[in-house]
């Protein structure tokens, strides 16, 4: 069966090996989170109201040691936020190691 998917064009391979490579480091960040300095939420200090994703570098943490239940209580929003990076992240390796696209991202660009 031949595949009616082109090539990958050479940006199309940096925009993938870019996100690959920021998975990673993201990933690398988040088990070594507990012994770095956090950051405060730039919204949170001018609003006084926690943000959508306040706590979710803990959480993240926390999920990435094996610890459910403090990820969730923590942030349960970051939870598929991981999860959605990861595919993404394993999507796109695939597809540099394959050279070519597993679907054609137009048809989904075009529905959002």
């Amino acid at each position: 069966m031949k595949s009616t998917v082109p090539p990958l064009l050479p940006h199309e391979r940096w925009l993938r090996a870019g996100f690959v490579a920021f998975a990673g480091l993201a990933f690398v960040f988040l088990a070594i989170h507990s012994s770095l300095p956090s950051l405060p939420c730039g919204f949170r200090s001018m609003t006084g109201l926690p943000c959508a994703m306040c706590g979710g570098t803990r959480s993240a943490s926390a999920l990435i040691a094996g610890n459910w239940r403090q990820a969730f209580y923590l942030n349960a929003l970051s939870l598929p936020a991981l999860v959605g990076m990861t595919l993404w992240a394993v999507v796109f390796f695939i597809e540099l190691i394959r050279g070519r696209a597993l679907t054609d991202w137009n048809t989904w660009k075009r529905r959002l």
